[in-house]
């Protein structure tokens, strides 16, 4: 017996489904013993989260015409084994990682993130190309993919065509969010 859905959510969800004819209607492991469903549904990829943190009212700081490092001092979340922060870089495992980071920059004109493989001297991942006006917060963003065969040793680095001050972000000022928050950099392992 064919079961059709015909957009009404509460009737056709609300009526029990018919149950194989010879059947009791009790088991419902069938997708589970045929081991489609995998074992690791609800287990969370190791992760970490790393941020620039300052308190509030400070802005993000100074930025330079070409190359910035932007700084990362805070670990938010860190479930991946073997990988740290420390002065502004990141250390991770080798394996494989999904990353996403953005960052605010204040009268920048043409600005792009990329993260900078210390290790190996080179550029790992290149963000969106961003562009701000004068007296006006642009946000750029990188969101990539790669693999690592050893430890190696990342940066967030932001190449800004006009720096000014206040570049790296101004302050929002609001009290109640407690923080400041210039620069973010999301990294997952793959199994």
């Amino acid at each position: 017996m064919p079961i059709v859905f015909d957009g009404d959510a509460s009737a056709d969800f609300a009526t029990p489904l018919p149950v194989a004819e010879g059947g009791t209607g009790s088991t419902t492991g069938a997708i589970a013993s045929t081991g489609a469903i995998s074992s690791t549904v609800g287990v969370a990829a190791p992760y970490l989260l790393v941020r620039d943190e300052k308190s509030v009212g400070t802005a993000g700081g100074t930025s330079s015409t070409g190359v910035n490092t932007r700084v990362l001092n805070t670990v938010s979340d860190n479930t991946i084994t073997g990988a740290s922060l420390s002065s502004d870089q990141i250390t991770l495992p080798a394996g494989t990682y999904q990353v996403f980071a953005s960052a605010p920059v204040y009268e920048g004109g043409a600005s792009k993130l990329f993260l900078y493989n210390i290790t190996t001297s080179a550029l790992e991942i290149a963000g969106l190309s961003s562009q701000g006006n004068s007296a006006m917060n642009s946000q750029a963003m990188l969101i990539g993919r790669f693999t690592i065969a050893s430890s190696s040793v990342f940066e967030i680095r932001h190449q800004i065509a006009n720096g000014t001050a206040n570049g790296l972000g101004v302050a929002v000022n609001v009290a109640a969010a407690g923080v400041e928050i210039y620069a973010s950099i999301q990294i997952t392992k793959e199994a």
